[in-house]
C-alpha cells in the first residue's frame, strides 16, 4: 500500500513509505516498522472554515486551551500557504512524553475542505508530518447508494425541530426538557443546535448545550432514504429518514416538524 483513503472525507494521502500499523476511531497510525515503538498517528476530519483567517483563529483557539492547562511546551508557529491552506505546529506533553503536533487546514470550495493532525514521539517521523499533509488530494467519498435529490430538494432551506420531549413525573415537583434542531442549508451544509433542561424542584437543577455543524446530503440504500451528515470534527452519522402525518419527519425513532 502506497497510499491511504479516508473514504468518508473523500481525501486520499501518500505514506511516504511508511505502514499503516493499525486504525482506531479515525486515527491512522504509520511506522516504519509495525513492531517499532515510534509512532506517526494521523487523524483527518471535516472543517467548515469559510477562509484562512477564519481557520487561523481556530487553531490559535485550540493553542490557547493547550497553553491555559499547561499542556503545550512551544508553539512552532501558525502559517498561512496560499490562498487555501493554514498550518500549525507545537510540542506537547502527552501522558507526560513530548510529542510533536502538526495540524493542517485545506479549505476547498463549497465547503468541502478538512483539517489534518498529526502527532508523533519520533523526531524522524515528524518530517513526515507536513509532507504528507501537502500531497493530500480529493477523491470520490464512500457512499450507502445512489443520491436521492428529490429527498435533498424537500429539505433544502428548512430546519427539522426536534418535537421536544418534557417529563414532569418527579416526585421532587421536578422534570427535563429537550429541545434540538438541524438546519440544513441549500449549499449543503448545516448547523445543529441542542440544549437541555432539567429540574429537580427544590433541589435545583441544570442546563446542558451543544452545537455543530457540517455537510449533508441524502443517500437511498435499498431504495429508502438516508440522511447523512459529515460533521466538523465528528463521526460521520447517518439517519433513515421517513415521512409522517404532513410536515413531519422521522430521523430513525425521533419525531421533527419540518419548519
Amino acid at each position: 500500500m502506497t497510499e491511504y483513503t479516508n473514504g468518508d472525507l473523500g481525501v486520499r494521502f501518500p505514506l511516504q513509505g511508511l505502514q499503516v500499523a493499525n486504525e482506531n476511531e479515525g486515527w491512522v497510525v504509520l511506522k516504519t516498522n509495525v513492531n517499532d515503538e515510534a509512532f506517526l498517528s494521523i487523524l483527518l476530519t471535516h472543517q467548515f472554515f469559510t477562509s484562512q483567517d477564519e481557520a487561523y483563529a481556530y487553531i490559535q483557539s485550540e493553542v490557547q486551551k493547550l497553553a491555559d492547562t499547561n499542556d503545550i511546551c512551544q508553539l512552532i508557529g501558525i502559517n498561512k500557504t496560499g490562498a487555501d491552506i493554514v498550518t500549525g505546529a507545537w510540542s506537547q506533553y502527552i501522558n507526560n512524553v513530548t510529542h510533536l503536533v502538526y495540524v493542517g487546514v485545506k479549505i476547498l470550495p463549497n465547503q468541502k475542505g478538512y483539517y489534518y493532525m498529526a502527532v508523533t514521539n519520533n523526531d524522524e517521523l515528524a518530517r513526515y508530518c507536513e509532507p504528507i499533509f501537502m500531497a493530500a488530494k480529493q477523491t470520490a467519498r464512500t457512499k450507502l447508494g445512489p443520491a436521492d435529490k428529490t429527498t435533498e430538494k424537500a429539505l433544502m432551506n428548512h430546519i427539522l425541530q426536534y418535537m421536544h420531549s418534557y417529563n414532569s413525573n418527579w416526585g421532587s415537583g421536578g422534570g427535563t426538557s429537550t429541545k434540538k434542531s438541524f438546519t440544513l442549508h441549500a449549499d449543503h451544509s448545516f448547523r445543529y443546535s441542542y440544549s437541555s433542561v432539567v429540574s429537580l424542584g427544590s433541589m435545583g437543577g441544570g442546563t446542558s448545550q451543544d452545537e455543530g455543524w457540517g455537510m449533508w446530503e441524502v443517500q437511498k440504500n435499498k431504495d429508502i432514504p438516508v440522511l447523512i451528515l459529515r460533521w466538523h470534527l465528528k463521526p460521520v452519522s447517518a439517519y433513515q429518514l421517513q415521512s409522517g402525518e404532513p410536515g413531519i419527519v422521522y430521523l430513525g425513532e425521533e419525531k421533527y416538524l419540518l419548519a
